[in-house]
């Protein structure tokens, strides 16, 4: 019997030490999810940064273009295009070109900041990721120990002790003696 009480012991702790490896295993591959999703993240921040650098790069040469067919008219029509309303209109003009150009450059920062922050957020959540699976392990390697000492106590429990001595039926195995008295 004290083989299926070892056998008991080393199955849970056997079992133990495989369900915790997979929680620590399972926690590294989460957090490695996690970092490629950081990753990913990082690089749509980039690209943002790159296409708002773009597009404020095309505002200028729209305003750039509006200015020129502003000026082209004005020569057309006779207009001095650098005094009076006609330079009002172009300093405006100007004016409403570089706020689209600062608007569209913001856009573009604060929709990168917003990439910067998820992948941040990815981050941290692979470090907790890591940190569950090796917590998990942890527990169950501690569990699985008291388990087994459990099991190895329940068998201690049910010894004889060493120094109790039994005898023998004198009549034999199968004989009971019989109670004779009121009381059988």
């Amino acid at each position: 019997m004290s083989y299926l009480y070892a056998a008991a012991i080393v199955v849970t702790l056997v079992a133990g030490a495989a369900e915790s490896n997979q929680q620590r295993q399972t926690g590294k591959a989460n957090q490695q999810i996690a970092n490629n999703n950081a990753k990913l993240a990082d690089q749509q921040a980039h690209d943002e940064m790159m296409l708002g650098a773009q597009q404020s790069e095309k505002s200028v040469w729209r305003m750039r273009a509006m200015q020129g067919a502003q000026r082209a008219a004005m020569a057309a029509s006779g207009i001095d295009s650098g005094v009076g309303t006609a330079s009002d209109l172009q300093d405006e003009t100007a004016m409403f070109g570089t706020a689209d150009i600062k608007n569209t450059g913001l856009d573009s920062e604060r929709r990168a900041w917003g990439f910067g922050a998820e992948a941040n957020n990815y981050r941290n959540q692979g470090t907790q990721s890591k940190w569950l699976g090796n917590s998990s392990a942890n527990i169950t390697i501690l569990s699985s120990i008291g388990s087994a000492l459990g099991t190895a106590s329940g068998k201690a429990g049910t010894r004889a002790p060493s120094n109790t001595t039994t005898t023998a039926n004198p009549y034999g195995s199968g004989y009971t003696p019989k109670t004779i008295g009121p009381y059988s």
